[in-house]
């Protein structure tokens, strides 16, 4: 059984999670920006704002996930960089 581990993949998949979710969040600040603009009052206010606490509990999820995945794919390369490192010096010793 072969194993193949490109560690440049593995260190640009973490670095795309990372600005995956930084978009994400750019993004919704934009639109955060414009909806403030708007104002109105009664059940649509309150609604709204009940779905916004929603979505903001969402993107943190979100953000949640992807910023676990990416640490785990970072820690996966490490890990192989390591066991890389050490078994190469079994054969040069």
């Amino acid at each position: 059984m072969t194993i193949k581990v490109d560690y440049a993949v593995l260190e640009s998949s973490n670095q795309q999670m990372t600005a995956i979710s930084r978009t994400i969040d750019e993004k919704l600040d934009t639109l955060r920006s414009m909806l403030t603009k708007l104002q109105w009052e009664g059940e649509d206010r309150t609604a709204y704002q009940q779905h916004q606490a929603q979505w903001d509990a969402a993107v943190r999820d979100i953000n949640k996930i992807l910023n676990d995945i990416g640490g785990a794919v970072g820690l996966a390369r490490e890990n192989y960089v390591t066991t890389e490192m050490s078994n190469s010096k079994v054969w040069t010793s």
